[in-house]
């Protein structure tokens, strides 16, 4: 009877062990593979990796969840303990890792949000000359105005505009693109897309996405963005 105990131990050993090397490397593949995004549609893949690795975690903490309260106290033999222990230790460090990738693809996502796609913009008289200049990094909205009683264009940092102003617009940051919106009013902003040589005139409060080639008209200056 002894040694049949010792050999029906010594079973559910290599068992154990063979289990946990498959478990192992099949969640380390799992992770690689979730990791791989293709650049065909990446939003989709990304939705995908972050549901994979949502599945990885709950099944993770199910399982040292099963394996410490249930499996562990029932189990009689030092060997078979140790190797359970470490069985739960593994699992909580691919855990902690999943955990970790979902905080680094957040901060990513933030900081993402938050960042400015070109570096400046350029106020530029109708003489060429460049008046003002506003930097973009670190700011998420900025004003365009003009004198009440003449014909001086301004760019303001965001508020409220300034006393005897008269606002043409807010340019707005939102998830990484820069959007003008035209303000009620009788003093029209236009618009020239890329290399066209057509110029548009906004309608009032739609907004409108910029890009690098982009020339915003107000009265006689234009704003040019620089890359």
């Amino acid at each position: 009877m002894d040694l049949q105990r010792q050999l029906g131990g010594r079973a559910v050993i290599v068992r154990l062990s063979k289990e946990l090397r498959i478990n192992s490397k099949n969640r380390f593949l799992l992770l690689i593979c979730s990791s791989l995004e293709s650049g065909v549609d990446m939003k989709t893949n990304r939705i995908v990796s972050r549901c994979i690795l949502a599945g990885i975690f709950l099944y993770l903490l199910f399982q040292i969840y099963y394996l410490s309260c249930n499996l562990l106290p029932s189990v009689a033999g030092e060997t078979l303990k140790s190797l359970i222990c470490l069985f739960i230790a593994q699992s909580a460090l691919f855990a902690a890792a999943v955990f970790s990738v979902f905080i680094v693809s957040i901060f990513q996502y933030w900081k993402k949000k938050r960042y400015s796609p070109f570096e400046a913009m350029l106020l530029i008289s109708g003489e060429g000359k460049v008046k003002s200049e506003i930097l973009l990094q670190g700011k998420c909205s900025f004003l365009v105005t003009g004198r009440m009683d003449g014909r001086e264009v301004f760019i303001e940092e965001d508020g409220e505009a300034k006393e005897g102003r008269y606002l043409y617009g807010t340019c707005n940051l939102v998830c990484g693109n820069w959007y003008f919106e035209a303000a009620p009013g009788s003093r029209p902003v236009g618009l020239k897309r890329g290399a066209e040589n057509r110029i548009y005139r906004l309608k009032k409060e739609i907004p409108y996405r910029l890009s690098e080639q982009d020339v915003l008209y107000a009265d006689t200056c234009k704003i040019v963005i620089r890359q």
